[in-house]
């Protein structure tokens, strides 16, 4: 990911906080020279290893799985808050069209989970999403059957990535003015859906 100085994140925390709030990863890894890519929800671990870790399960039918069970490469890139910049919402002129956003790339090599690890990561998913649900009462696995979770479990393959490369970056117009910022900001609320409301909340300036 390119992160010109103005818009990179050198906290491995903010970093963590990015993954967690996301939830869905982009997986990417190379078959042959092909690419091969994959989405997943994924489970962060902040304190595993020197920049942590992340696990994620997929299809075994999925071709993304059968490359990282051979112990694959694996980049994974998650998208936070984004929004729409309109160059008309300026103070200043000739301006153009943007993309501001919040995002971190993670870098790592994949390991197959075995049965028993695979099993714990599909509850740790779960159990974080339907954390954010509250105060509804979180479903857990404990619902279904013994014989239905054990069936579905060997359809899937799980994977941890421990993190050797860490990349974030907060895009929110950092290298325009005050005044270019507080134009763009009420740009975004009068647009009003919630994706412009996040990103106009994460640019204002104190």
């Amino acid at each position: 990911m390119y992160v010109p100085k103005a818009f990179a994140v050198d906290d491995p925390g903010v970093a963590h906080d990015i993954i967690a709030a996301c939830g869905l990863g982009v997986i990417a890894a190379v078959d042959g020279a092909r690419p091969v890519v994959g989405y997943a929800p994924i489970a962060l671990e902040r304190t595993k290893g020197k920049l942590g870790a992340v696990s994620f399960h997929l299809a075994k039918g999925n071709r993304l799985a059968e490359v990282l069970a051979q112990g694959a490469d694996v980049t994974i890139s998650v998208m936070a808050e984004n929004a729409y910049i309109s160059p008309d919402w300026y103070v200043s002129a000739d301006m153009v069209p943007t993309w501001n956003y919040v995002a971190a790339e993670i870098e790592g090599r994949a390991r197959l989970l075995s049965a028993e690890e695979l099993s714990r990561q599909v509850d740790a998913v779960s159990a974080v999403h339907e954390a954010r649900l509250l105060p509804k009462t979180p479903w857990t696995s404990a619902k279904m059957s013994a014989k239905r979770r054990a069936g579905l479990l060997t359809m899937l393959s799980g994977f941890e990535v421990e993190i050797v490369r860490l990349t974030a970056k907060r895009k929110l117009s950092q290298n325009r003015s005050d005044e270019d910022v507080a134009a763009l900001v009420r740009g975004l609320e009068a647009r009003g859906d919630a994706a412009s409301l996040a990103i106009a909340a994460l640019m204002k300036r104190d």
